[in-house]
């Protein structure tokens, strides 16, 4: 069962990246971290047989190449 994840504001200052630095507006990380948070059940049902086959590898990076999109 995956983690639920902390919202921004539950997470220690000394933690945080300048999202200002990365993202021009609240909006464009929020959408990357709604991608994210959708696609992380998905690599969780990879742990621990991602090497199992060539196929369930290729699998595993096409859906993390899912979050870079």
């Amino acid at each position: 069962m995956a983690k639920e994840l902390p919202t921004r504001k539950e997470i220690d200052p000394e933690h945080k990246w300048c999202l200002e630095d990365i993202y021009q507006t609240d909006e464009a990380w929020e959408d990357d971290y709604l991608k994210v948070k959708e696609i992380l059940p998905k690599l969780a049902d990879f742990r621990g047989n991602l090497a199992s086959s060539s196929s369930r590898l290729y699998q595993g990076i096409e859906l993390i190449m899912e979050i870079e999109e």
